[in-house]
Protein backbone atom coordinates (compact mmCIF):
# COMPACT_ATOMS: atom_id res chain seq x y z
CA UNK A 1 0.00 0.00 0.00
CA UNK A 2 2.85 2.22 1.04
CA UNK A 3 4.42 2.17 -2.64
CA UNK A 4 0.86 2.26 -4.19
CA UNK A 5 0.62 5.74 -2.19
CA UNK A 6 3.73 6.66 -3.19
CA UNK A 7 3.72 6.36 -6.72
CA UNK A 8 0.53 8.21 -7.16
CA UNK A 9 1.67 11.39 -5.05
CA UNK A 10 0.20 10.29 -1.80
CA UNK A 11 3.33 8.91 0.24
CA UNK A 12 1.94 12.31 2.96
CA UNK A 13 -0.86 9.94 3.35
CA UNK A 14 0.99 6.65 4.25
CA UNK A 15 3.48 8.99 6.67
CA UNK A 16 0.24 10.61 8.28
CA UNK A 17 -1.74 7.50 8.28
CA UNK A 18 -5.06 9.85 7.51
CA UNK A 19 -6.37 12.38 5.48
CA UNK A 20 -8.71 15.54 6.43
CA UNK A 21 -11.69 14.41 3.98
CA UNK A 22 -11.66 10.52 3.47
CA UNK A 23 -14.61 11.28 0.38
CA UNK A 24 -12.79 13.85 -1.25
CA UNK A 25 -9.26 11.47 -1.09
CA UNK A 26 -11.30 8.95 -2.53
CA UNK A 27 -12.71 10.85 -5.33
CA UNK A 28 -9.09 12.28 -6.23
CA UNK A 29 -7.06 9.04 -5.73
CA UNK A 30 -9.93 7.76 -8.25
CA UNK A 31 -9.50 10.14 -10.56
CA UNK A 32 -5.46 9.69 -10.24
CA UNK A 33 -5.79 5.83 -10.70
CA UNK A 34 -7.22 6.56 -13.98
CA UNK A 35 -5.28 8.61 -15.67
CA UNK A 36 -2.72 6.53 -14.60
CA UNK A 37 -4.28 3.62 -16.28
CA UNK A 38 -5.11 5.60 -19.28
CA UNK A 39 -1.44 6.64 -20.05
CA UNK A 40 -0.46 2.89 -19.26
CA UNK A 41 -2.65 1.87 -21.16
CA UNK A 42 -2.06 4.26 -24.21
CA UNK A 43 2.47 3.90 -23.93
CA UNK A 44 0.95 -0.05 -24.55
CA UNK A 45 -0.47 0.95 -27.45
CA UNK A 46 1.98 3.22 -29.04
CA UNK A 47 4.90 0.82 -28.15
CA UNK A 48 3.13 -2.67 -29.60
CA UNK A 49 4.07 -3.79 -32.99
CA UNK A 50 0.38 -4.36 -34.24
CA UNK A 51 -3.53 -2.42 -34.42
CA UNK A 52 -1.81 0.76 -36.02
CA UNK A 53 -5.36 1.59 -36.85
CA UNK A 54 -6.48 1.34 -33.33
CA UNK A 55 -4.11 3.46 -32.44
CA UNK A 56 -5.46 6.54 -34.28
CA UNK A 57 -8.88 5.66 -32.86
CA UNK A 58 -8.58 4.64 -29.37
CA UNK A 59 -10.35 6.22 -26.70
CA UNK A 60 -10.72 5.17 -22.86
CA UNK A 61 -14.95 6.28 -23.46
CA UNK A 62 -17.64 3.93 -24.25
CA UNK A 63 -18.32 3.16 -27.40
CA UNK A 64 -21.96 3.72 -28.33
CA UNK A 65 -22.28 0.99 -30.86
CA UNK A 66 -21.77 -1.03 -28.74
CA UNK A 67 -25.55 -0.43 -27.16
CA UNK A 68 -26.50 0.52 -30.60
CA UNK A 69 -26.06 -3.01 -32.57
CA UNK A 70 -28.23 -5.64 -31.47
CA UNK A 71 -27.22 -8.63 -33.72
CA UNK A 72 -23.92 -9.77 -32.07
CA UNK A 73 -22.65 -11.04 -35.32
CA UNK A 74 -22.81 -6.82 -36.77
CA UNK A 75 -21.24 -5.51 -33.78
CA UNK A 76 -18.46 -8.32 -33.58
CA UNK A 77 -17.55 -7.06 -37.18
CA UNK A 78 -17.73 -3.48 -35.89
CA UNK A 79 -15.23 -4.42 -32.86
CA UNK A 80 -12.61 -6.73 -35.01
CA UNK A 81 -12.35 -3.91 -37.40
CA UNK A 82 -11.82 -1.26 -34.96
CA UNK A 83 -9.00 -3.25 -32.60
CA UNK A 84 -7.31 -4.69 -36.21
CA UNK A 85 -8.66 -8.46 -35.40
CA UNK A 86 -9.70 -9.38 -39.39
CA UNK A 87 -8.18 -10.36 -42.25
CA UNK A 88 -6.97 -7.32 -44.09
CA UNK A 89 -3.63 -7.50 -45.86
CA UNK A 90 -2.51 -5.02 -43.15
CA UNK A 91 -3.10 -7.45 -40.51
CA UNK A 92 -2.54 -10.80 -42.32
CA UNK A 93 0.82 -9.55 -43.05
CA UNK A 94 2.01 -9.49 -39.37
CA UNK A 95 1.40 -13.26 -38.88
CA UNK A 96 3.24 -14.52 -41.98
CA UNK A 97 6.87 -15.97 -41.09
CA UNK A 98 8.69 -13.95 -42.12
CA UNK A 99 6.43 -10.53 -41.41
CA UNK A 100 5.28 -9.21 -44.28
CA UNK A 101 7.52 -5.23 -44.35
CA UNK A 102 3.62 -3.12 -43.57
CA UNK A 103 4.10 -1.12 -46.79
CA UNK A 104 3.71 -4.14 -48.98
CA UNK A 105 0.66 -5.42 -47.30
CA UNK A 106 -0.86 -4.77 -50.33
CA UNK A 107 -4.72 -5.49 -51.35
CA UNK A 108 -4.68 -7.76 -54.21
CA UNK A 109 -7.09 -6.47 -55.90
CA UNK A 110 -6.16 -2.23 -55.47
CA UNK A 111 -2.04 -2.73 -54.98
CA UNK A 112 -2.30 -0.70 -52.31
CA UNK A 113 -2.18 -0.91 -48.48
CA UNK A 114 -4.83 -3.26 -47.52
CA UNK A 115 -5.17 -1.06 -44.64
CA UNK A 116 -8.90 0.00 -42.79
CA UNK A 117 -9.15 3.72 -44.12
CA UNK A 118 -8.66 1.51 -47.86
CA UNK A 119 -11.46 -1.06 -47.04
CA UNK A 120 -14.03 1.57 -45.58
CA UNK A 121 -13.63 4.37 -48.27
CA UNK A 122 -11.29 2.98 -51.37
CA UNK A 123 -11.49 -0.51 -52.10
CA UNK A 124 -12.95 -1.48 -55.69
CA UNK A 125 -14.42 -4.40 -54.54
CA UNK A 126 -16.61 -2.88 -51.91
CA UNK A 127 -17.59 -0.05 -54.36
CA UNK A 128 -21.19 -1.20 -54.84
CA UNK A 129 -21.74 -1.97 -51.14
CA UNK A 130 -20.09 1.40 -50.11
CA UNK A 131 -22.68 3.30 -52.37
CA UNK A 132 -25.92 1.30 -50.39
CA UNK A 133 -24.46 1.71 -46.72
CA UNK A 134 -22.66 4.94 -46.69
CA UNK A 135 -23.33 8.35 -47.60
CA UNK A 136 -21.72 9.67 -50.07
CA UNK A 137 -19.71 12.85 -48.04
CA UNK A 138 -18.01 10.25 -46.74
CA UNK A 139 -16.06 8.16 -49.47
CA UNK A 140 -16.18 11.38 -51.85
CA UNK A 141 -12.64 12.41 -51.14
CA UNK A 142 -12.05 10.68 -47.92
CA UNK A 143 -9.81 11.17 -45.00
CA UNK A 144 -8.57 10.38 -41.69
CA UNK A 145 -10.63 13.04 -40.20
CA UNK A 146 -13.75 11.58 -41.93
CA UNK A 147 -12.93 8.18 -40.89
CA UNK A 148 -12.75 9.23 -37.43
CA UNK A 149 -15.88 10.79 -37.51
CA UNK A 150 -17.70 7.59 -39.14
CA UNK A 151 -16.45 5.59 -36.82
CA UNK A 152 -17.71 7.88 -33.41
CA UNK A 153 -21.28 8.74 -35.04
CA UNK A 154 -23.43 8.10 -32.65
CA UNK A 155 -26.88 8.63 -35.38
CA UNK A 156 -28.40 4.48 -34.57
CA UNK A 157 -28.99 4.41 -38.12
CA UNK A 158 -25.65 5.02 -39.15
CA UNK A 159 -24.50 2.74 -36.98
CA UNK A 160 -26.25 0.11 -38.09
CA UNK A 161 -25.59 0.94 -41.71
CA UNK A 162 -21.79 1.26 -41.31
CA UNK A 163 -22.05 -2.53 -38.90
CA UNK A 164 -23.70 -3.84 -42.02
CA UNK A 165 -20.73 -2.52 -44.46
CA UNK A 166 -18.54 -4.04 -42.48
CA UNK A 167 -19.33 -7.88 -42.01
CA UNK A 168 -20.61 -7.42 -45.49
CA UNK A 169 -17.79 -5.88 -46.63
CA UNK A 170 -15.02 -8.14 -44.81
CA UNK A 171 -16.95 -11.19 -45.94
CA UNK A 172 -16.60 -10.17 -49.76
CA UNK A 173 -13.09 -9.55 -49.58
CA UNK A 174 -12.52 -12.81 -47.77
CA UNK A 175 -14.60 -14.73 -50.21
CA UNK A 176 -12.95 -13.16 -53.23
CA UNK A 177 -9.40 -14.09 -52.24
CA UNK A 178 -10.20 -17.46 -51.05
CA UNK A 179 -12.15 -18.35 -55.07
CA UNK A 180 -9.29 -16.21 -56.06
CA UNK A 181 -5.80 -16.96 -54.51
CA UNK A 182 -3.28 -15.93 -57.17
CA UNK A 183 -5.41 -13.54 -58.95
CA UNK A 184 -5.35 -10.02 -58.76
CA UNK A 185 -8.22 -8.93 -60.52
CA UNK A 186 -12.09 -7.92 -59.35
CA UNK A 187 -14.04 -11.42 -59.01
CA UNK A 188 -17.30 -11.38 -61.52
Amino acid sequence: MRDTLSRLGFYHVWLEQSVANPKVFLSILKTRLRYIFIQDWKSTLEHSSRAHFYNTICSFNFQYYLDNLNVQSFRVAVSRLRVSFHRLEVEKGRWKTPSVPYNNRLCYICQVLDDEFHFRFKCQLLQNLRVKYIKRYYYTRPNMNKLLHVLSNENKTYIRNLSVYIKKGLNIKQNAITQNPNNNTIPT
